[in-house]
């Protein structure tokens, strides 16, 4: 460790100190620290150490900070729910934290394990058939129809890169899920967020509401009825064994 100190030992006192790393690399830290910078403050990667210059006090709390920080990675399980109607408060209350219901079943959990710091991709559906038809004018002016399949895909998945902070957890993440509805249309929803989430509690991401209208007739009156589904998109992160 290389430390050097200009001033007077006074508010204006910098100090330049060489940090060695033992199991990240500097890059990864670097944007997790500097927050805790000053706008006068320097922080440089160099492979394997930090060189700061900034306050002693500053120093002491980079130091703090890389004491949480720069540990062996740790595998995270993320859990993705989307377009569920249950919510975080009632998934995170004890009378139904053994969730099971037919939404799960419904492919709309997805489990990733993931290293702490890495960027990490899950994605499941499938393909369908779509009959294009082509309708163009030969030389002498007759029609020409021609068709084509090609298959349009409905997928759902995320993609994150987690954080480990302590007993928190900033995550990068962006979850979708399409639908294809009876008429062929494909309906997507999805979000993109960056969140700072607590080890093993639910958290909503984002929520769909969705309202549907149906006119009927009947032998007396006419009928309307409207309806409300609240679909959510919610995440849990733990760690893995």
């Amino acid at each position: 460790m290389f430390v050097f100190s200009v001033g007077n030992g006074g508010a204006s006192e910098t100090v330049l100190e060489v940090i060695p790393l033992f199991n990240r690399s500097a890059s990864e830290l670097l944007p997790l620290l500097q927050p805790a910078l000053d706008s006068s403050d320097s922080l440089v990667s160099d492979g394997r150490q930090l060189v700061v210059k900034t306050s002693p006090e500053r120093l002491g709390r980079i130091k703090q900070l890389l004491q949480q920080l720069d540990k062996p990675q740790q595998n995270l399980l993320i859990t993705v729910l989307q377009g569920v109607q249950v919510n975080a408060e009632q998934l995170n209350s004890r009378a139904i934290r053994t969730y099971q219901t037919q939404e799960l079943e419904k492919d709309s959990t997805q489990v990733l394990r993931t290293l702490n710091g890495n960027t990490a991709y899950i994605k499941t559906g499938q393909a369908y058939p779509v009959q294009k038809v082509q309708i163009s004018q030969d030389r002498y002016g007759y029609p020409n129809v021609s068709t084509h399949t090609e298959y349009q895909p409905v997928s759902t998945g995320f993609a994150v890169v987690p954080q480990l902070l302590g007993q928190d957890v900033l995550l990068d993440i962006a979850p979708w899920s399409d639908t294809r509805r009876s008429n062929g249309q494909i309906q997507t929803q999805g979000t993109q967020s960056r969140i700072t989430v607590k080890l093993g509690e639910w958290v909503e991401l984002g929520a769909v509401n969705l309202q549907s209208y149906v006119e009927g007739d009947k032998k007396l009156a006419r009928v309307w009825r409207t309806s409300d589904d609240e679909r959510h998109i919610l995440l849990k992160v733990d760690l893995a064994n």
